[in-house]
């Protein structure tokens, strides 16, 4: 949800294409636009990102690998802005985006159980991606940035019931992010996180 309340929730169906619909939290309810499909956003588990200027960013799996879809929100439709590419040389299957302001954290998991992290910024309507880095191993990771900080942190599972949480910082001069020591926190699987 950005500061105007409103909120962009993303999910797939049967035909493979990724489904949207934005709403407006008022009072104790969610007023909902209708049901719409990203433009050319054919894929399953999409992960949603919406900042304070409308600004859209979704990952999702596509055919070849992660695949994104770079919008903005205008009433209750998302015109696609950006060309952003996914991460498909890393055969990504389970993806998670975060925003601070204009900055975008995508984290994915690829058929190797590696985890995959990229930074990068909003611009001219797309996402400019500046780094790139293995930052652990696992599976389905789920990333949060805190909104007022440089704090992000990261959880995931290890594919034998563990879950752990990664935590790191923030760099704006080369949009990178110094990871700190992960730590085994509970037990289960496909953890999410909020920030």
């Amino acid at each position: 949800m950005n500061a105007s309340g409103t909120i962009v929730v993303c999910y797939d169906k049967a035909s493979n294409q990724v489904y949207y619909r934005v709403g407006i939290v008022a009072g104790g309810h969610v007023d909902w636009g209708a049901e719409q499909t990203l433009e050319n956003a054919a894929g399953v588990t999409p992960s949603v990102a919406l900042n304070d200027s409308g600004l859209v960013f979704v990952v999702f799996t596509g055919v070849m690998g992660t695949s994104e879809f770079t919008g903005r929100l205008s009433g209750n439709t998302i015109a696609r802005t950006g060309s952003t590419g996914g991460m498909n040389s890393r055969k990504g299957t389970v993806g998670s985006v975060a925003v601070r302001q204009n900055t975008v954290v995508e984290v994915l998991a690829n058929v190797s159980g590696e985890l995959w992290y990229r930074v990068g910024a909003f611009s001219n309507g797309d996402v400019n991606f500046a780094s790139e880095g293995l930052y652990d191993f696992g599976a389905n990771p789920s990333i949060a940035v805190e909104p007022n900080t440089r704090k992000v942190i990261e959880v995931h599972e290890d594919g034998d019931g563990q879950l752990w949480t990664h935590p790191g910082m923030l760099n704006f001069t080369n949009n990178d992010i110094s990871w700190g020591t992960q730590t085994q926190y509970d037990w289960g699987a496909k953890p999410a996180i909020a920030g």
